[in-house]
């Protein structure tokens, strides 16, 4: 036999060809032989440059042998066969690829859910940066691991995936989770963990918290409020709320929470809401402020004053009505002298002098609030308050009738008086015989009127004598006027 034998058939490393990617140096190497006169004895191999004669490299006459790689990456092996009569070739050799790999890819880069995150969806996707390994067995496949525990001691979500991205098919429960992943190449060697982050799964707005919940303060003061909402397992929830205060008086409350006490004592409470979940933090509002006089009727300094006025005054804020009597309201006159009259309170704020009488004429009328007068709180005046106003000229009494001539069943006697009065009408036809008596009261200064019936009045001029006597015994009249009636 003197014919080199042929190449192996159907050379393999590790059992493929290339070989698998290898996280070991050493690699099975195998064939078929084929067929030879002298038969198969042993092979020649080389590892990495081909051969340069037939016994450029080691023989052995083992059949599968193993080969050690002597760098990572990828090597070529040389195998070529001799028989038995010795006969061998290198030009007759097969090749196969031997893979190695001991590095450890890198560690992947998370990208969301972002690190400290909210989110209201239970199926989240993780997703992180792809690795990369051009000089390596490439990535096989990364490894996420969620749980709701920070050491994953009992993972609620794995998956080995091919890409970047990873989405469960089933809702998480809310709470917080803590994610990371590896990356493992084809060789089989797995990168650090990444970086642990955590983020939140929240549900739906379920109970909301004020703060501070309980507070004293006094009128003026200002306090920022916050709200904080939960979901139903009481993981927060971001909430914009709409605020409130219940009683109106417990003071203001801007859009943002900030709330400014008003000046009364009132205890309410501050409302947080959004939609139809509220929290409320009671408040307790403490009046410091002295009240003032907001307004008069008369203001000061007003002249030609009705005498028959009702003198008010109204406070900033709700008064202790006992505090608002004759020792701290005067009121007097430069003709009346003191001038008595009944104090009412037409609400919380406002009180009512009524003089028992008409006021004097050109009369400079002063009144005097003292420091004695005091709000809900028992907060005085800081100092006495003064309003001083002029009373009207009196005006001439006068007496008309109208329409005049009169047409028709009646006509309208009108006549004006500065007091009340006691008032009689006597109606004469031109021959002097009486024909009727009108008699009326009026009940203050003003005008006031009286109907005469016309119906048996015969057509023609008739005289009438108006008199008025005064609940001081003075008369007016007699005045004396002619009415004519026609048809």
């Amino acid at each position: 036999d003197l014919i080199s034998p042929p190449a192996p058939i159907g050379l393999t490393a590790g059992g493929s060809k290339p070989s698998p990617w290898q996280k070991v140096p050493s690699f099975t190497i195998d064939w078929r032989n084929p067929a030879d006169p002298s038969e198969i004895a042993g092979a020649w191999y080389k590892l990495g440059v081909g051969p340069k004669s037939p016994t450029d490299g080691t023989y052995t006459t083992y059949k599968p042998f193993t080969v050690t790689a002597s760098t990572e990456g990828e090597q070529v092996l040389y195998v070529w066969l001799q028989d038995g009569a010795g006969n061998k070739s290198h030009t007759n050799s097969a090749t196969v690829a031997l893979r190695y790999d001991v590095t450890a890819p890198a560690a992947p880069s998370l990208i969301s859910p972002a690190k400290g995150s909210t989110t209201d969806d239970a199926t989240p996707t993780f997703d992180w940066e792809d690795v990369t390994e051009p000089l390596g067995s490439g990535v096989s496949n990364y490894i996420l691991v969620a749980d709701n525990n920070p050491d994953f001691s009992s993972p609620e979500y794995t998956d080995t995936t091919a890409v970047s991205t990873s989405t469960p098919s089933t809702d998480l429960a809310l709470g917080t989770y803590y994610w990371k992943v590896r990356t493992e190449d084809n060789a089989g060697n797995l990168s650090d963990w990444s970086e642990r982050w955590s983020f939140t799964i929240i549900g739906p707005l379920a109970s909301m918290e004020v703060t501070p919940s309980d507070t004293t303060v006094a009128s003026g003061e200002t306090i920022q409020y916050a709200a904080a909402g939960y979901d139903a397992v009481g993981n927060e929830v971001a909430i914009t709320p709409t605020w409130s205060i219940s009683p109106r008086e417990l003071g203001k409350i801007d859009p943002n929470g900030l709330f400014t006490a008003g000046e009364i004592d009132t205890t309410g409470y501050v409302v947080a809401s959004v939609g139809t979940i509220s929290d409320s933090a009671l408040v307790k509002v403490v009046d410091t402020i002295s009240p003032t006089v907001e307004s008069t009727f008369p203001t000061d300094g007003d002249a030609a004053v009705p005498v028959d006025v009702t003198i008010t005054i109204t406070f900033s804020e709700n008064m202790d009505r006992a505090s608002l009597n004759e020792a701290t309201i005067t009121v007097t006159g430069t003709k009346s002298g003191k001038i008595e009259g009944e104090i009412t309170y037409p609400d919380g704020r406002s009180m009512s002098f009524d003089p028992a009488g008409n006021l004097e004429f050109d009369e400079e009328v002063t009144v005097v609030i003292t420091t004695g007068v005091k709000d809900k709180a028992g907060n005085p005046l800081e100092e006495d308050f003064a309003l001083c106003f002029t009373t009207e000229s009196s005006k001439p009494e006068i007496v008309y009738n109208y329409p005049n001539p009169a047409k028709g069943n009646q006509t309208t006697f009108r006549y004006y008086l500065n007091y009340p009065a006691k008032v009689s009408i006597q109606i004469f036809d031109l021959n002097g015989d009486f024909v009727e008596e009108i008699l009326a009261t009026t009940i203050g200064r003003g005008y006031g009127e009286v109907k005469w019936d016309l119906s048996g009045a015969a057509p023609g001029v008739y005289n009438y004598i108006f008199k008025a006597e005064y609940e001081n015994g003075e008369v007016i009249g007699p005045v004396i006027k002619k009415a004519m009636v026609i048809r």
